[in-house]
């Protein structure tokens, strides 16, 4: 059972980046929460974004 965009600890900008990508890619948190709460660039998140749509996943 996955809950997403729920409480954490710790600030969200400081949780490990390949974490948030991954969650990115999954769907589970939106484009936009990336870039404004987990400090993704642009770029990086529509290149996790190609990604995903080929049925991968970040590295």
């Amino acid at each position: 059972m996955a809950f997403p965009g729920g409480a954490g600890y710790g600030a969200a900008a400081e949780r490990d980046i390949g974490s948030v990508e991954r969650d990115l890619a999954l769907g589970y948190i939106s484009a936009e929460a990336a870039g404004a709460e987990y400090g993704l660039s642009d770029a990086r998140v529509a290149e996790v974004q190609a990604i995903a749509r080929r049925g991968e996943l970040p590295r």
